[in-house]
């Protein structure tokens, strides 16, 4: 019998070493602390804003997509396994009715 990917005994996704690892490229790519270790290339510009600019917006750009698609792609718990039991709600009727009318 094959196993499904989404059982409860499966290791977490986000727990996934290149998860992390993806993450922290994504991070180097998304912070301009680089830049000033290529000043020739830090200024130049790229759609009009300077090429580190670019740089970060494109590497925040990544960052959410890749955020997206993680939680996109998993399997969300079902609301009966993973809520608490309530007590049912109770029926507010206004002055005067009752429940048979």
């Amino acid at each position: 019998m094959a196993s499904d990917p989404h059982d409860n005994d499966a290791p977490a996704i986000h727990l996934s070493k290149s998860v992390w690892l993806s993450y922290g490229v994504l991070l180097l790519l998304s912070v301009p602390w680089y830049w000033n270790l290529f000043p020739q290339w830090a200024m130049r510009t790229f759609c009009g804003m300077p090429l580190w600019v670019s740089g970060a917006v494109i590497g925040s750009t990544l960052t959410s997509c890749y955020t997206a698609w993680l939680l996109l792609s998993r399997r969300w718990p079902d609301e009966e396994t993973n809520c608490q039991s309530f007590p049912p709600p109770v029926e507010i009727l206004p002055p005067g009715k009752t429940r048979d009318d």
